[in-house]
């Protein structure tokens, strides 16, 4: 875990600085005068920014099972250490960064952090190998969070939902079609389906077993 924080804290050591010389670039209009900006500028930029990060909890992330809520905390954290830095740049600074420069460093860094994290995220799925590849009976709320649930183990891979609602036939749910119940052995065949999920917490025992 050590050593994969440390792989993380380094690889944002060298992006950042790297956003920032393009964000004066895009600025600026070149890169060479890109790099005639002030060292201190771009070492307190990164430094401020690996800071927040850390302070925030980002790098105790387990990369594999980043959800929604932590590309949330990646926009807190650019805001903030974009203010911190862009406070620090026009008070202490003898050659502050424009204004708008800072705008754009903020808004790449946000990028790089989406990007890589969603990057690293997939990588550790699909290195796991082949998958199960299932369907789920169920196409409610409760069908879309097992859908998410299945995903998140690395060992399945949703293909299909099944749904006696007409009205959700051809329909996509996070990118998985609805199909109807009598198209399930079909289905099996044709995408190679080993299990069917259910997904109906109302549904009576009954009825399950008929399923």
């Amino acid at each position: 875990r050590g050593a994969k924080i440390s792989i993380a804290l380094a690889a944002d050591a060298v992006a950042l600085p790297l956003m920032f010389l393009l964000a004066l670039a895009l600025r600026r209009g070149s890169f060479a005068e890109a790099m005639q900006a002030s060292p201190w500028a771009i070492a307190i930029a990164v430094a401020m920014s690996l800071g927040v990060f850390w302070s925030l909890g980002m790098y105790r992330w387990v990369f594999r099972f980043i959800s929604h809520d932590g590309l949330r905390t990646s926009t807190v954290a650019v805001l903030l250490s974009t203010a911190l830095f862009g406070s620090v740049n026009f008070t202490m600074l003898a050659k502050p960064v424009r204004i708008n420069a800072i705008g754009i460093f903020g808004g790449l860094m946000l990028l790089y952090l989406i990007v890589s994290r969603s990057f690293v995220r997939q990588a550790f799925h699909f290195r796991r190998g082949a998958k199960e590849r299932v369907a789920i009976y169920g196409a409610g709320s409760a069908g879309a969070q097992l859908l998410r649930a299945l995903r998140e183990t690395g060992k399945y891979t949703p293909i299909a939902f099944v749904d006696d609602d007409v009205a959700l036939r051809g329909k996509l749910v996070d990118g998985v079609k609805i199909y109807s119940p009598s198209s399930l052995p079909t289905l099996v065949g044709r995408k190679k389906i080993s299990s069917v999920v259910l997904a109906l917490p109302s549904c009576t025992y009954r009825r399950r077993l008929r399923i």
